[in-house]
């Protein structure tokens, strides 16, 4: 996988509306990404929503809500940035990300490439420049897998910090 260097950039607030999960085995997290998407932008686009100008405004995102990594007990969200409150009904939820400052990087290849080590590049960027962490770790998905080769994949880390 291909990386740049992480840098550090300020981000606005980011309204998103959201599905999470708890207990989630790493063997089982693939199965379940696509379809929680698919229920984001479903719920979006559903007509009242859609008739009142709601749409996505970002890429979609994992956000890690795991406080220690335990491979069978995954807990994380699937989150996609909307433009103002939607109605939503079931299991999603609308809240708002806080803006802020963030260790970003961009990493370049299959999702399957994302590793302990790339995500240490991030925590240790922070760690070398004086940085508190503030919130868990996002993946930004800046394309879709299902239009582009698994290497040409645009991955966005981003870790909040202060």
């Amino acid at each position: 996988m291909r990386t740049e260097e992480p840098e550090i950039k300020q981000i606005p607030d980011i309204q998103v509306v959201g599905k999470k999960f708890q207990g989630v085995s790493t063997n089982n997290l693939s199965k379940l990404v696509g379809p929680a998407m698919g229920e984001i932008f479903g719920e979006i686009g559903k007509r009242e929503n859609a008739g009142n100008g709601i749409h996505p405004v970002g890429p979609p995102m994992y956000i890690d809500l795991n406080t220690e990594f335990n491979p069978e007990n995954m807990c994380f969200e699937i989150a996609v940035p909307v433009n103002k409150e939607p109605t939503i009904n079931g299991n999603l939820e609308y809240h708002i990300i806080a803006g802020g400052k963030v260790v970003s990087m961009m990493c370049f290849g299959p999702y399957s490439d994302l590793s302990k080590d790339i995500y240490g590049q991030v925590f240790a960027f922070a760690k070398q420049k004086g940085l508190r962490i503030s919130g868990p770790l996002r993946e930004l998905y800046h394309n879709n897998p299902q239009e582009v080769s698994p290497e040409n994949l645009q991955t966005e880390l981003q870790l909040p910090v202060e």
